[in-house]
Order: C-alpha cells, then structure tokens, then sequence
C-alpha cells in the first residue's frame, strides 16, 4: 500500500483516541490513497468505521460494518479488534451467545496476538455473555480463570514500579 505504514498508524491512532470526526477522516484519506488495497479496505476501514458506531451506541450498524472484515480475523494488524468490537456490539445488542463466541474466539486463538490486552479482556467479556444466557456458574469460572493473570501482572507492575530486576 502506498503510504501504508504511515496511513495505517494515523488511522489506528485516530481510532484509539475515540475522536470520531478525525478518526473517520483519516480512516477516508487512508481509503482514497489505497483504493485497492485489501488491508484498508477490508480491515482498517470497517474496524475504524465499526468502533465509531459502536460508541455512537448502534452496535447492529458496527456488526454490519465488520461482515467485511469476516475472513481477516487472523490478521495481524487486527490484535483480536474485529472480535473484541463484535463482541462488545453482541453484549450492547444482549446478544450472549454471539458476544460469547467472539470472546471465545480471542480465548482460542492467543497465538494471533500473545501480548494483545485483549486476550485477558474477552475472559471478562465472556463472563459477562454468559451472564446474559443466565450460565452464571460458567460466568464465574470465566473469572476465576483470568484472575491469576491479573494478579501476576500487577505484581510484575508493581516490581517494575520499585525497579526491582527480574520483572
């Protein structure tokens, strides 16, 4: 893509920062620069697109936007996004078992992403699917299982903190 490496960062950094109207701008001028590439036009694009409507409050319009990106999941640049954005559209929409099936996917699949924040994260995410299909034994175990997660990375944190070494 031309200008790839710089347009891609723009887009990913509007899109972090949650500023719609720039972040759908730039997400725009990344599409006219590379009108064929595979990559903005079916991944950036619709995540971008996606996460505003999302936080807009139209989950079923993010859902929509993200059918694009469908076969790309396993993308690098995507870091579990396209699941964790369709996971949180199902929760808005009450939709447990299809929230849950996107966090399960995150869960299954770390080797996509094993420093993504959002493994950890789709834990959470599925306990609370499963706490909308009424499985709250199975919505406990979810957080039980992530617990022990958290409380290393707090202590590695809080060593890191003291400049302790071997964090």
């Amino acid at each position: 893509m031309r200008g790839e490496p710089d347009s891609c960062a723009r887009a990913h950094v509007a899109d972090q920062s949650f500023e719609h109207h720039h972040a759908r701008a730039v997400t725009d001028e990344l599409v006219r620069e590379n009108p064929k590439s595979t990559l903005a036009l079916n991944v950036i694009a619709p995540l971008t697109r996606a996460t505003i409507e999302l936080q807009r409050g139209n989950p079923a319009q993010a859902i929509e936007l993200l059918r694009p990106t469908l076969p790309y999941e396993a993308a690098p640049v995507s870091s579990f996004r396209l699941n964790w954005i369709r996971g949180q559209a199902y929760l808005q929409l009450k939709q447990g078992a299809q929230a849950a099936a996107e966090f399960q996917k995150i869960i299954d699949h770390r080797g996509w992403d094993v420093t993504s924040p959002l493994w950890p994260l789709a834990h959470l995410g599925q306990a609370r699917a499963t706490v909308l299909e009424g499985q709250y034994r199975k919505s406990e175990a979810d957080v039980r299982r992530i617990l022990p997660v958290v409380e290393r990375r707090e202590r590695r944190s809080a060593r890191a903190d003291r400049g302790e070494e071997g964090v």
